[in-house]
């Protein structure tokens, strides 16, 4: 969604909040958008993307909050003698060249820019990805959760793996939130590819390439380096799109609320003051609590609180 047809939804939202007014399908028609329904739910995506709260006062910009930072990497390929096409285990002594760093891109969550950098000629001839592996390493400590995708089994103990051969000590914690954990354990899609998933969501697509693309990077074509910052910079956006649209369904989330100094009750997932109470019953094998709704991302979670009396407690067998 551009910024003229966003600045439009978001002036008839804050005009007509809380009024009996009927709006959307006049923006749906003037933007050409299939009906009320999809530019009211294109506008709610580009407004947690850019990081607003909707409430019932109207939309703000959300300040404060845990720094969270989408990334995506891209490795060179492991070079090897091998005496076959087909699979067979390669020994250390068959490895002529190692894998390291050859692009990295980044943004931080609900922000416009994209950061991103790619290895020089020079350092792929000499296998030196020291200047990445810095600025990666200082993004990763600067950072209170990271978002890669399949970012626990590859990405992340792919940088640490650099961190250390290049003399880095480990970042400050930080947590690490990996989408493809939720897609596989929350639902059943036929792919859990990233692009697969997002195809299915309709959702920003990733860039189409092949092996040709790191191959030619591999002999130092700039023309090919810069594909594959580019290829790398659109990840991070799909992932950050796709972040977002799963985030309600994500089960274990760092708690926002312990980023903020107020005590203002907040959507532990997003950060949201818009907070629909009593929206059902959360039930244990032995307690009972209320449950809420986050009005912004939609993640449904539990009070504190129970409302099973000591009484009715004492009478719980398990």
């Amino acid at each position: 969604m551009d910024d003229i047809i966003f600045e439009e939804c978001t002036k008839n939202y804050e005009k007509y909040i809380g009024k009996n007014v009927s709006y959307w399908q006049g923006l749906a028609d003037k933007y050409q958008y299939e009906s009320k329904d999809a530019i009211r739910g294109a506008w709610r995506r580009e407004a947690k993307k850019r990081g607003y709260n909707r409430s019932s006062g109207g939309i703000e910009k959300k300040l404060g909050g845990p720094k969270i930072l989408i990334f995506d990497i891209e490795t060179t390929p492991l070079v090897a003698y091998t005496f076959s096409l087909w699979p067979e285990r390669i020994s250390t002594d068959q490895v002529i060249r190692d894998w390291h760093i050859l692009s990295y891109s980044a943004k931080w969550l609900f922000q416009d820019e994209v950061m991103s950098e790619v290895l020089t000629p020079k350092e792929i001839e000499k296998a030196d990805d020291k200047r990445l592996t810095k600025s990666l390493w200082e993004l990763f400590d600067e950072s209170d959760v990271i978002v890669g995708y399949n970012g626990l089994n590859f990405d992340v103990k792919r940088c640490n793996t650099r961190f250390l051969i290049n003399g880095f000590l480990p970042p400050s914690h930080y947590s690490v939130v990996d989408p493809i954990v939720t897609a596989k354990k929350v639902f059943d899609f036929s792919s859990n590819k990233m692009d697969y998933l997002s195809e299915m969501l309709n959702l920003d697509r990733k860039i189409h390439t092949d092996f040709s693309l790191w191959s030619r990077c591999m002999d130092g074509q700039e023309d090919a380096l810069e594909e594959i910052r580019t290829y790398n910079q659109q990840d991070t956006k799909v992932l950050e799109s796709l972040y977002l649209e799963i985030l309600p369904w994500i089960n274990i989330h760092p708690n926002w609320n312990l980023f903020y100094e107020d005590e203002v009750e907040r959507c532990p997932h997003c950060g949201s003051v818009n907070i629909k109470k009593n929206t059902g019953t959360y039930k244990t094998m032995v307690n009972s609590y209320p449950e809420f709704t986050c009005g912004d991302c939609g993640y449904r979670g539990r009070e504190k609180k129970s409302i099973v009396s000591k009484e009715k407690s004492k009478t719980i067998l398990r």
